[in-house]
């Protein structure tokens, strides 16, 4: 009678397969997506399908019994990294900075944690671990495929493309009045054409053109989908060791050197991609983690090969592949030598790139420290820049965007919370180098092994998760690509890897996959990134986490749940629901606060340009960017957008002050929504020059003194806001501030010309009239020099 009493339970078909599938899916998009322009909102589309995946799979985990993983020292780490980042973003969208571009990757970084937890408790059978790791190394070889390709063959087509539209904006901008409604859209048109031709909007004119310029016409280093070469790099290498891993762990085990050869050919088109990016630091990485993986697998082999001994015929074991190891890197560096691929500059210029970092360092301390809200909550995520140029080094080369290290950049941006993460996830992800114990060596006779070997590729070909990766890529790269014939190229590409990837798999299946190896891939990264940075970039951080928890699912042998099926109570805990309702809610909180908001205003902002160039109908224009604005009250563009289509109409009618007072109440949005962007400030001090110029009218001349010293407290070492402030000063009659911005413009003009900073050089008439200035100055009034 006692069992009459119970609810009977129901026998569920527990559906891990399709989850595992689309979390492929959303894991190799990631990877071809510029991951830099994740500020802007480029990649919310991935974050909310990561999210929405979160909602499924507790979804599952309600009508299904799943095994429970029990809580780590990992899943620790990546809480504390995730809390400290969404803590800083939420201080500045209470307070003042970038708000749209914090709450961005506030749900970005919600989105890594969800792919953490997702990883962990979604892909748990063996063979889905397997067709993950088959899809994910798939996309990266086709990612080193398409950076060759581009190294010998895109970038000439790119320069052909680029010279076109870019003479005729010049011709424009040369010879034809600016002012004219015509000209100025079709200055706006040639400048669009450029932006989808991959230029990014603050390099079409300025130092940011040169910048571009000489990366464009002087370097040849691969990008595949990333737009820069170290974020490639960082993707590159990791996966490479972990290549390099699962092609040799199966030596002296009766493997087939058919499967060992395509290994290794894959393994060598990832490695000659690596040494074309030229990453410094990722050759360092590579060096660490290929020594620290060497000496691991030889202690593996040590302990789990019978007959270990100190033979001659024990050492050729691990002798053989080493050699041929060292024999394909010296021809891929001598390849990448006689073509131009590397050079003696990867050298020779060393110690200027260490001294370029420790400049950077220098002033991300010194920001970190100037205020006690910064040392320990940060600056907020996408918030750095602003803040690090009032500290850049007057030498410092460049305005970068993170610290190029990866423990300054988690503080910086997470806190002493995110930093207390990222150390914590170090000392996991050492751990794993240690691990061997519980690893088992598979031993196979010629039959048996051929029936393993064709069961476990079959299973791995027909798993929903390659089918899903395959249909992710297709997808992406057909939206993202520049032709259809790069598209299909690189999606047959792919194809081939995940075919190739598979077979080498499945030789010796998922035990393959080695806890050490993966410890010495995440040790590399570490090295990388120590000297690069990119951590706050969601597909990098997206690499540790996935290697992580697989490394860690590996090495500890994860329960594995019932495929088939699973028995669920009539009663469900109070939890499961509390799970459903937490991730319902970070679904309508991402779709709400930034994916609904930046789409719209992307829609609107598309359907204002092509009022404003094809139909040349600058009133139309306004108003849909009137409404961008409305859809997106935290973004700063469709403002400044409105602010310059305003003040180049006062351009071409300088008597109406309507005009201009709505250019000037444009732009002064756009500083509330961004106040320490220094750029901000110093347009609208130009703008009251620009005025001056016309009206000479000291009014106009304070105006601009003001916005420019607002813009020099924001960026103090650079030389040409200062040049810009010591003419408003004399605009302004203010003879004292007159001198010590002429001063210090020329001072810092003389560090930049010793320092070779060609791009922030100011040009001969600037220096002759800061000269003139300057003397001005002395002559108008006796006042002591300035320090």
């Amino acid at each position: 009678m006692e069992s009459e009493s119970r609810p009977t339970p129901r026998s569920i078909s527990l559906p891990t397969r399709p989850v595992s599938a689309l979390l492929t899916a959303v894991l190799v998009a990631r990877w071809l997506v510029p991951t830099e322009s994740a500020a802007l909102g480029d990649t919310l589309w991935l974050t909310q399908g990561t999210l929405l995946l979160g909602l499924i799979w507790s979804l599952v985990v309600a009508w299904c019994d799943v095994p429970r993983l029990r809580w780590r020292l990992s899943d620790t780490a990546v809480l504390l990294l995730v809390a400290g980042h969404v803590l800083s973003a939420l201080l500045v969208v209470a307070g003042t900075g970038d708000k749209r571009a914090a709450m961005n990757l506030l749900w970005e970084w919600v989105s890594l944690g969800m792919t953490w937890f997702l990883v962990r408790h979604g892909v748990t059978s063996r063979v889905d671990r397997a067709g993950l790791v088959a899809a994910l190394l798939a996309t990266v070889t086709m990612l080193a495929a398409f950076g060759i390709w581009q190294h010998y063959v895109w970038y000439h087509e790119q320069v052909l493309s680029y010279k076109t539209p870019r003479d005729e904006l010049d011709e424009l901008q040369q010879h034809f009045e600016p002012h004219s409604p015509y000209v100025a859209a079709e200055i706006q048109r040639l400048g669009q054409k450029l932006i989808e031709l991959g230029v990014p909007s603050e390099c079409l004119d300025g130092p940011g053109r040169k910048s571009f310029e000489s990366r464009l016409l002087y370097s040849r280093e691969p990008l595949a989908a990333f737009a820069l070469t170290n974020s490639l790099a960082g993707l590159l290498l990791p996966h490479l060791i972990v290549a390099l891993t699962i092609v040799v762990a199966p030596w002296g085990q009766g493997a087939r050197w058919p499967w060992f050869v395509l290994g290794a050919l894959a393994c060598g088109i990832v490695a000659y991609c690596l040494l074309l990016t030229k990453s410094r630091t990722a050759y360092v990485g590579l060096c660490v983690g290929s020594a620290i993986g060497a000496v691991n697998w030889m202690l593996y082999r040590g302990r789990t090969t019978p007959d270990c001994d100190l033979s001659n015929a024990h050492r050729n074991r691990w002798f053989t592949p080493v050699a041929l190891a060292g024999l394909v890197v010296i021809g891929l560096i001598t390849v990448a030598w006689r073509t131009g691929g590397l050079d003696r500059l990867v050298l020779d210029q060393a110690t200027k790139s260490f001294q370029y970092r420790l400049e950077f360092w220098s002033g991300t301390w010194d920001m970190l420290t100037a205020h006690p809200k910064h040392l320990l909550v940060g600056v907020g995520p996408g918030n750095f820049r602003q803040h690090y140029l009032r500290f850049k080094r007057p030498e410092s080369s460049e305005e970068i965007a993170d610290p190029h290290q990866f423990l300054m950049d988690v503080w910086a941006n997470g806190g002493l919370v995110g930093l207390s993460g990222v150390l914590l996830l170090c000392w996991v992800s050492v751990r794993l180098l240690t691990n061997r114990s519980k690893i088992q060596v598979q031993q196979f006779d010629a039959p048996k092994r051929r029936s393993s070997v064709s069961q476990t590729v079959r299973q791995m070909v027909l798993a929903p998760s390659m089918w899903s990766g395959g249909l992710a890529t297709a997808s992406v790269l057909w939206m993202t690509s520049a032709t259809e014939t790069i598209a299909i190229g690189l999606m047959v590409a792919w194809l081939a890897c995940a075919g190739l990837w598979s077979a080498v798999i499945g030789v010796g299946g998922t035990s393959m996959i080695r806890a050490f190896g993966v410890g010495a891939a995440l040790a590399s990264l570490a090295v990388h990134l120590l000297g690069a940075g990119g951590i706050g970039m969601p597909a990098i951080t997206q690499v540790w986490l996935i290697w992580l928890a697989l490394g860690e699912a590996v090495a500890d042998g994860t329960p594995q749940p019932n495929p088939e099926s699973a028995l669920l109570p009539e009663e469900t805990h109070w939890h499961v629901w509390g799970r459903i309702g937490l991730m319902a809610t970070l679904n309508l909180g991402c779709l709400f606060f930034a994916t609904r908001p930046v789409r719209e205003r992307r829609m609107w902002d598309e359907s204002a340009m092509t009022a404003m160039i094809k139909n040349q109908n600058p009133g139309l224009a306004e108003s849909r960017w009137s409404h961008a604005a409305a859809a997106d009250p935290w973004s700063t563009e469709p403002w400044h957008r409105l602010a310059d289509l305003t003040f180049r109409r006062w351009l071409a009618q300088p008597d109406s002050a309507a005009l201009w007072d709505q250019a000037i109440e444009y732009h002064t949005e756009v500083i509330r929504r961004d106040p320490f962007q220094a750029t901000a400030h110093r347009t609208l001090g130009n703008w009251h020059l620009q005025r001056y110029e016309r009206t000479h009218d000291r009014r106009d001349g304070a105006a601009a003194e003001l916005s420019l010293t607002a813009a020099r407290e924001l960026y103090p070492n650079h030389s040409g806001i200062q040049a810009e402030l010591a003419e408003s000063a004399q605009a302004a009659g203010n003879v004292s501030s007159t001198r010590t911005a002429a001063r210090r413009a020329l001072d810092l003009d003389a560090i930049n010309r010793r320092a070779n900073h060609t791009d922030k050089l100011l040009n001969e008439p600037q220096r002759m009239r800061l000269q003139e200035l300057l003397d001005l100055s002395r002559a108008d009034v006796n006042l002591p020099e300035p320090n």
